[in-house]
């Protein structure tokens, strides 16, 4: 669908709607598991934000994508207790009930930052989407020992090219909003435009993606997996690029993969 002709010819306005989370009715998670959620609240830049841990054990730290919430990740969660690790996951400000209007990647990767200054250095980071490039700047300096990447975006190249063609951006307007991503992003444009060059030091990596997923690019997530030491690729056929958070054998999949000692095979 076309976006409004102010979006479309308008940079300030274009800008303004790439800063905007899509809105989706919250999740819910459910109170008939054995292992209940407790909720949590930290703050980020001054602003409470809410959340939930699930078991004990080594941290797994969970991030949602642009547009969903922490509750989105409850059904993972659960597995990953299940397995005697603690899972946590927070609402990235403008995703939440914290009652903003716009959001970025480097809020989500300080929503991420927050969770670990809190909890600890985690053993394993499960990350959804937008979820999966916050991950990479909030680890840059120290990844975690496994990561997994579910329908990543992994190059804000592709992410840009993307909305520009769903909002249908007349050229100077896809062109303006390019550079001003670009004079945002700063300094940190080379982590996060990486795609299959990606490095991100020794961490062992799982890549999930369908194929067909119409948000994200999975040749870069492919690419990724051909040319980097230890990094794994799952074909999730069928599964979309929201379906990977609910599929009970890649649910399974992730839980052996961040319990397992040696990496396995894809």
């Amino acid at each position: 669908m076309r976006a409004p002709l102010a979006v479309r010819a308008i940079p300030t306005v274009a800008e303004r709607a790439w800063f905007t989370p899509p809105r989706r009715p919250r999740e819910h998670m459910e109170g008939s598991d054995p292992i209940p959620g407790r909720p949590i609240e930290l703050t980020v830049s001054g602003k409470p934000l809410r959340g939930f841990e699930m078991g004990e054990g080594p941290l797994v730290v969970l991030a949602h994508g642009w547009g969903g919430t922490a509750a989105s990740l409850s059904r993972m969660g659960r597995a990953i207790a299940k397995a005697r690790f603690k899972a946590v996951a927070l609402d990235a400000p403008g995703h939440g009930s914290d009652g903003q209007a716009t959001s970025d990647l480097f809020q989500m990767a300080a929503t991420l930052g927050a969770v670990v200054a809190e909890y600890g250095d985690p053993k394993a980071v499960v990350a959804h989407s937008l979820g999966a490039m916050a991950s990479l700047v909030a680890f840059e300096d120290a990844p975690p020992p496994r990561a997994v990447f579910l329908a990543p975006g992994l190059d804000l190249n592709q992410l840009l090219d993307t909305f520009s063609a769903r909002a249908q951006l007349l050229p100077w307007t896809s062109r303006s909003l390019r550079r001003r991503i670009r004079r945002f992003v700063g300094e940190r444009w080379t982590t996060i435009s990486a795609g299959s060059e990606l490095d991100w030091g020794g961490a062992s990596l799982l890549v999930i993606h369908d194929p067909a997923d119409q948000q994200t690019d999975f040749e870069a997530s492919a690419a990724l997996a051909a040319k980097r030491p230890d990094t794994h690729l799952v074909v999730a056929q069928g599964l979309g690029h929201r379906g990977v958070l609910e599929d009970p054998d890649t649910i399974d999949r992730i839980v052996r993969f961040i319990a397992a000692e040696a990496s396995p095979t894809s």
